[in-house]
């Protein structure tokens, strides 16, 4: 299949489209639609899993005295998790219309 990746995918994501859109077999807008979304959720993905790699998954609120107040998840934990899981929905519509 030879369709350009939307102009709305960031550079990530439209290299995952290059990769796996000739792979496809169907240019069925729901098929071309579930390969946007797994692609977009993979920019966002790899955006929050370098995020954390850079500050790590846990956030302390300090005060203005430098006193720990609460240590909490980062917020990319959930961001990564929400990816992952529209990632794997999308690649169950994918699976059938790879080649």
């Amino acid at each position: 299949m030879d369709v350009p990746a939307p102009p709305t995918l960031g550079k990530a994501a439209a290299e995952k489209w290059r990769e796996f859109a000739p792979r496809i077999q169907s240019d069925n807008p729901v098929t071309l639609g579930a390969l946007e979304v797994y692609c977009s959720n993979y920019e966002r993905w790899i955006d929050a899993q370098r995020w954390l790699d850079e500050y790590g998954d846990v956030l302390e609120i300090v005060s203005d005295k430098g006193v720990v107040l609460k240590v909490q998840p980062a917020p990319k934990l959930d961001v990564a998790a929400r990816c992952e899981k529209a990632m794997a929905e999308a690649a169950k519509t994918l699976a059938c219309r790879v080649k």
